[in-house]
């Protein structure tokens, strides 16, 4: 049996003590949470607190979703968003610039 992969680019950011995974909502699978918590888990996955996903958004330039190390989707992070601020704030991830939003969409 063999085994598809697919790369994923990912970057990975720490704040405060706390790392996240930042990855580019064109890379989402269908059932993030469970994703999210195989790529957080520090014995088998990369290792991480938690996982933003960016997506394009209509009212800011951005549009994040945190999912925690567990799995469970968040409403926000201080640590996860200073982060996320860090690797867009230059305007070079898709053209975008320094807004953005937490996802509240749930």
């Amino acid at each position: 049996m063999t085994l598809a992969s697919t790369v994923i680019p990912f970057v990975k950011a720490s704040a405060c003590g706390n790392d996240f995974l930042i990855i580019d909502g064109m890379h989402a699978p269908a059932d993030m949470a469970s994703f999210s918590r195989r790529i957080c888990d520090r014995h088998t996955g990369v290792g991480a607190d938690g996982l933003e996903w960016l997506f394009p958004a209509q009212d800011a330039d951005i549009r994040a979703r945190l999912f925690n190390a567990d799995g469970s989707e968040a409403e926000i992070s201080g640590n996860g968003t200073r982060c996320v601020a860090q690797g867009t704030g230059d305007g070079s991830h898709r053209g975008w610039n320094k807004e953005m939003y937490p996802d509240q969409s749930q």
